[in-house]
């Protein structure tokens, strides 16, 4: 008899066991949230003041594969968000200065226009990983044909479910979330590293061009970038 409630008590102590640690794996998995990551410039600020003025963080909003970028700067007076919409296979730049409102959309595998191209870039995947946030990520190592920039290292997870997130970045050979990462917008190096992962309800509305942007040619949108930085 003894033994009997001894199995009985080792039985539910597995279950239990078993119930926690899938609630902690399913806490990692959802298919909404927002994405939030911290902005270093790796320019010397006296060289280049106006890193004083840019964004200190960069926010990814996730639904159905579907995306929405935001980065505000200038102390609120301009600010530059990305979609990526999944349903109907666009990416949309819009750009807000002041009560200016632009938008320009092109073709969902359309070449990145948010941030520059890393030319004769080189990535090299390793078995090397590095836990960040609680998700297990693995790391890439960027080296560039002219040996005068200095390589990098990448970090990215499978772990966060949101397909083509760098589609539409210099990393699109990447198949994963970015975690950490080097990048130039407007030729200033930066470097990003996700602070926050977490689920929250995504208005569709987010992945739609509001009626009050007027839509205008990508190099009108280039020019005004071109003159604030």
């Amino acid at each position: 008899m003894k033994n009997h409630s001894n199995i009985i008590k080792t039985t539910i102590i597995i279950i239990l066991l078993t119930l926690i640690n899938s609630c902690t794996v399913n806490e990692k998995v959802f298919d909404e949230g927002v994405l939030e990551y911290k902005i270093e410039y790796l320019t010397n600020k006296k060289e280049t003041p106006i890193v004083n003025l840019l964004p200190p963080s960069m926010y990814i909003k996730f639904k159905n594969n579907s995306t929405y970028t935001f980065i505000k700067g200038w102390m609120g007076v301009f600010s530059l968000s990305y979609i990526s919409n999944s349903e109907n296979e666009t990416n949309t730049t819009l750009l807000k200065i002041m009560d200016k409102e632009y938008y320009y959309s092109s073709n969902f595998r359309d070449t990145n226009f948010v941030f520059d191209d890393l030319e004769g870039m080189n990535l090299q995947f390793t078995d090397d990983t590095k836990e960040i946030l609680g998700y297990n990520c693995k790391k890439v190592i960027v080296t560039f044909q002219d040996e005068d920039k200095p390589p990098f290292e990448v970090y990215y997870t499978n772990e966060i479910k949101i397909k083509n997130l760098t589609l539409n970045t210099p990393f699109k050979n990447i198949d994963g979330v970015l975690m950490e990462f080097n990048i130039e917008m407007q030729k200033i190096p930066m470097r990003l590293t996700i602070n926050k992962v977490k689920p929250a309800k995504v208005s569709d509305d987010v992945f739609y061009v509001p009626s009050s942007y007027i839509k205008v040619e990508k190099k009108r949108i280039q020019n005004i970038l071109d003159s604030l930085i």
